[in-house]
C-alpha cells in the first residue's frame, strides 16, 4: 500500500489512542459511571448514557483498529 494511504490510517489510530484516554478519564471521574448515592433519576440516566456511549465508542474503535485498518496496513 502506498504511503499516502497509510498516513491517514496512522493518524486515525493516533486519534483513537487519544480518544481512549479521554474515555478512561470520563470513566475515572464518574467512578466507572456509577451515579452518586441518592442521585436523582436525571443523574442516573446521565451516567447510564455516558456508560453506553463509552461502550459504543470503544466497540467502534476496536472494529476500526482491529478489523478495518488491518486491511490497509
Amino acid at each position: 500500500m502506498a504511503l499516502q494511504q497509510r498516513r491517514p490510517v496512522a493518524e486515525m489510530m493516533r486519534d483513537h489512542v487519544e480518544l481512549g484516554e479521554l474515555l478512561d478519564f470520563m470513566a475515572d471521574i464518574t467512578d466507572e459511571f456509577t451515579p452518586p448515592q441518592g442521585a436523582c433519576a436525571t443523574w442516573r440516566a446521565l451516567y447510564a448514557g455516558c456508560g453506553q456511549l463509552d461502550a459504543d465508542v470503544r466497540e467502534h474503535l476496536h472494529l476500526e483498529n482491529n478489523v478495518l485498518f488491518r486491511r490497509f496496513l
